[in-house]
């Protein structure tokens, strides 16, 4: 399921999973960083609960077709420095949790859709000094649509 063992920094999850992989992955203290792209997850909800990924610095959840719901609780992900997501058609917001992630340093956005960015309150990660950034295919090449630094 995934390329992590404990005393390995990185776990990237290839299959089309229906199962949250973030129940087996959590027991990885270690990792520090953690892909789940291309539709390897296949639910429509991951929940980082407290606790999970204490050393975790960089997520990426790209290309997740499916994806409704992300859910950080207070707790998780506390070392968090980056955090790439998209596109996810499905996702509606960003949760609430975001605010508790001090360490975040980069956030990009590739291609969310329009009713994410139009209905989302980007409140969450003003806690942190994150740079965000927006990112959206024209023609054949990625365009950084606007980048929000702090």
């Amino acid at each position: 399921m995934a390329e992590a063992t404990a005393g390995v920094n990185k776990g990237a999850i290839s299959r089309k999973l229906e199962d949250d992989p973030l129940k087996a992955l959590k027991n990885l203290p270690n990792l520090l960083k953690l892909g789940i792209c291309f539709d390897a997850y296949c639910g429509e909800k991951l929940q980082f609960e407290e606790g999970a990924f204490p050393k975790l610095k960089v997520l990426r959840l790209r290309s997740l077709s499916k994806l409704r719901l992300l859910v950080v609780e207070e707790g998780a992900l506390c070392n968090l420095e980056e955090f790439y997501i998209g596109p996810s058609p499905q996702l509606k917001e960003l949760s609430s949790g975001f605010q508790y992630l001090r360490n975040l340093k980069k956030v990009s956005f590739w291609e969310m859709p329009t009713n994410f960015l139009m209905f989302q309150n980007f409140q969450s990660l003003q806690s942190s000094a994150a740079n965000t950034r927006f990112y959206y295919r024209i023609d054949e090449d990625f365009t950084k649509v606007q980048e929000i630094m702090r």
